[in-house]
């Protein structure tokens, strides 16, 4: 059973919404009209309402103030908008107080329809989801975590009187003594673990901050992968005689010791139930700035002092290493300067964006100019994983430059005659296939032009005389040496037509397939 109530402060309007549908075809067995503010307030003080229409200008409230009052007494009402003007002021604060949709009158029906199916699957949604709530109602640490999840992302809103009504539904005894938030952010695993090694351990850490904290009356969270929020009360001993900081210390260094994983905490300020996710926002931020420093707590009132920072190096040097053969020397110059960096009171992320911006550019164009493609030599996972961290912090970047500085020299240590000979063992092995010039280039990872250029250095032969010359070997081969029907050998050696093969073979050899065959075997 689901109820509607229609909100306009016209009769017509009313009528015709009452009409425009067969409403028990969707369900909806009860419905309320209003004409003002204070009667729609009258049939929520009565009646569970599931889905409002409401117009938004009205005289005595607007259907934006009535949206805000149910809102904070009636959230899991679902509200459609019908209003005579395409407003983006109104349409954008329907958007802000969480309205289902905005329709402007009149109301087609087809439109009036799906809103109303996609209400009804909302609702059958959330209905589904509350009764999921419901077997695990019991387990109040789940409970409460979820709670402090929903504070955090703002799924309650931000307000004292909202959040505490929030945690009496959920039968949560919540202190009303300031909070301080803490942002526990996994920085990396130092050795390679399985994803279910991985959750393992990230439920090591989340026990060890639970009872480590346990004297802070603590609420853990888990945001994301590798990220946890803490919520240690104010007024606890913990807090009070000053040893949260070092309790942190501890913690991360018994972490990186115990679990193998650089971690980093960040400490708030003390904060009420309205502020606790504005916190969580600065100190994500202040996670998300942190490219410098691993296994460090970190409180919101820490200032760097100065802004000093190294200057990026002349990469064009660092390429004219590499093609000299001095790896090691730019290998060293970069993760001395990327060191420097991290002990810079300035360094940030944006400083790290660029240096990775500017080491790439130096990289392709160092690439380009011996013709090899740098989105073939990078395309398998671990190239791509470690190009993704790489701007998380310092240690990160030193990691991805040796990755990317050792995986193009092993290339470009490789003579001309090894790249040759790979080409040759891949032609011989896909000559039953239609290969092309690009195909190759690919397999070896050089730029197409650069491929015809080096062939035809080595063989004397273009690219496409070169696997003809081939394909006529095989064949010749397989006429001589084995009973094969002229048409097998064919498609042996690529040709998908026996008129186009005994075209080729007669111009290569001078003779058809069938006459080239008995001749030898004279």
């Amino acid at each position: 059973m689901t109820s509607l109530l229609i909100v306009d402060d016209e009769t017509t309007a009313i009528r015709a919404v009452q009409g425009a549908l067969e409403w028990s075809k969707y369900g909806i067995t009860e419905i309320f009209t209003a004409q003002s503010m204070k009667q729609a307030q009258a049939v929520f003080s009565k009646h569970t309402v599931d889905i409002m229409l409401s117009d938004i200008e009205m005289p005595r409230g607007s259907g934006l103030q009535l949206l805000e009052w149910v809102r904070h007494f009636h959230s899991s009402t679902e509200c459609v908008f019908l209003t005579c003007h395409a407003d983006f002021h109104f349409s954008q604060k329907a958007i802000q107080l969480g309205s289902l949709d905005y329709l402007l009158k009149p109301v087609p029906k087809e439109e009036l329809e799906v809103v109303i199916l996609k209400a009804m699957d909302k609702i059958s949604r959330e209905v589904h989801l509350q009764q999921i709530n419901q077997s695990w109602m019991r387990n109040q640490t789940h409970i409460k975590e979820k709670f402090w999840l929903d504070v955090i992302q703002r799924r309650i809103p931000s307000d004292d009187e909202t959040i505490r009504r929030a945690a009496r539904e959920r039968n949560l005894v919540i202190q009303e003594s300031k909070m301080v938030p803490i942002l526990i952010k996994v920085k990396r695993w130092l050795k390679p673990l399985t994803t279910r090694d991985e959750r393992v351990m990230e439920y090591a850490l989340r026990n060890a901050v639970e009872e480590v904290l346990i004297a802070g009356e603590v609420s853990i969270i888990g945001l994301e992968k590798g990220t946890l929020a803490a919520i240690v009360l104010s007024s606890s001993n913990l807090v009070e005689s000053g040893l949260l900081y070092a309790t942190l210390q501890d913690y991360v260094s018994a972490c990186h010791r115990y679990f193998y994983c650089d971690l980093c905490c960040y400490i708030g300020e003390s904060s009420t139930f309205s502020s606790i996710s504005v916190q969580f926002d600065m100190l994500s931020e202040q996670e998300n700035r942190n490219v410098a420093y691993d296994n460090k707590v970190f409180t919101v009132e820490e200032k760097k002092a100065g802004t000093l920072i190294p200057s990026i190096p002349d990469m064009r040097i660092w390429s004219a290493l590499i093609t000299d053969g001095k790896t090691d020397v730019m290998l060293g110059e970069a993760t001395h300067y990327l060191d420097e960096l991290s002990r810079a009171p300035g360094t940030t992320a944006e400083l790290l964006h660029r240096f990775h911006h500017d080491f790439l550019q130096m990289m392709y164009s160092l690439l380009r100019e011996k013709g090899i493609l740098a989105n073939q030599l990078f395309q398998d996972v671990t190239s791509r994983e470690i190009f993704q961290s790489a701007v998380r912090s310092v240690t990160d970047m030193i990691g991805w430059i040796q990755h990317v500085t050792s995986r193009t020299v092993e290339y470009l240590t490789e003579e001309s005659d090894s790249i040759v000979d790979k080409v040759k063992r891949y032609i011989q092995a896909n000559l039953e296939r239609n290969i092309t010039r690009e195909d190759i280039a690919n397999h070896v990872y050089l730029n197409p032009d650069y491929l015809t250029r080096l062939i035809k250095k080595e063989t004397g032969l273009l690219i496409s005389n070169y696997i003809l010359m081939e394909r006529m070997k095989l064949a010749e081969k397989l006429l001589t040496q084995t009973d094969m029907t002229v048409k097998a050998v064919a498609r042996k050696v690529g040709y998908v037509t026996i008129s186009h093969f005994t075209k080729v073979f007669q111009k290569y050899h001078g003779k058809t397939p069938s006459d080239f065959r008995d001749n030898r075997r004279k």
